[in-house]
C-alpha cells in the first residue's frame, strides 16, 4: 500500500499548491481592493473608473475559480481515501490541473493586483510586491507546470483508453444539464 499513499500524499500537496496560489489570488485582491475604494483620482474614487473595475473583476474570477477548483479536488481526494474509485479517477483527470491553473493565474491576479495601486503596488508600502514573488514559486513547487501538462496529455489523457477524461466528461455534461435545468 506504500505506493498508493505516496500518491495520495502527492496529490494532496498539488492540491495545496493550489490552494495556497488561490489564497495568494484572493488576498491581492483584498489589498488592491481596499486601495480602489480610498483612492480618489479626477474627482472620484478608483474603483468607479471602468479600468480598475476590469482588473478587480479578472482578479475575483481567477481567486474564486481556483479556490472552487481546489475544494472540489479536496472533496474527491477525500472520497477517494474513503474508497470512492471513481472519485479517485475523476481526481486523476484533473490533478495536474489543480495545481497548475491556480498557479499561473492567481500570479496573474496578482500583476493585476499590483496594477491596481500604480507605482504603489511596487513598493514594500503595500504587500502586493510580496505576495508576487511568493506567489511565483508555486509554477515549480511539486512539479512545474509544463511537467504536468506533459503527465496530463502525455500519459494520463490516454489511461485505461480515456476513461478518467470520459468520467469527467460527463461529469461536467451533467452538471451543465443541471444548470440548465434550474434556469442558468
Amino acid at each position: 500500500q506504500g505506493l498508493s499513499a505516496m500518491f495520495q500524499m502527492m496529490n494532496a500537496m498539488r492540491i495545496e499548491v493550489g490552494l495556497w496560489a488561490a489564497a495568494l489570488g484572493k488576498r491581492g485582491l483584498n489589498e488592491s481592493l481596499l486601495y480602489a475604494e480610498g483612492r480618489e483620482q479626477g474627482g472620484k474614487r478608483i474603483i468607479e473608473h471602468d479600468d480598475v473595475k476590469r482588473m478587480l473583476l479578472q482578479q475575483k474570477a481567477y481567486a474564486e475559480g481556483a479556490f472552487a477548483l481546489t475544494i472540489h479536488a479536496a472533496t474527491l481526494h477525500d472520497r477517494n481515501a474513503a474508497g470512492d474509485a471513481e472519485a479517485g479517477a475523476m481526481l486523476d483527470s484533473i490533478i495536474e490541473v489543480v495545481k497548475s491553473w491556480p498557479s499561473e493565474w492567481c500570479l496573474e491576479a496578482n500583476k493585476w493586483a499590483m496594477q491596481v495601486l500604480g507605482g504603489y503596488g511596487y513598493t514594500q508600502d503595500f504587500p502586493l510586491e510580496q505576495l508576487y514573488r511568493d506567489a511565483r514559486p508555486n509554477m515549480i513547487y511539486e512539479g512545474t507546470s509544463g511537467v504536468q501538462a506533459l503527465d496530463l496529455l502525455g500519459r494520463k489523457a490516454s489511461m485505461g483508453g480515456g476513461a478518467a477524461l470520459k468520467l469527467l466528461g460527463a461529469a461536467v455534461a451533467e452538471d451543465v444539464a443541471a444548470a440548465r435545468a434550474a434556469g442558468g
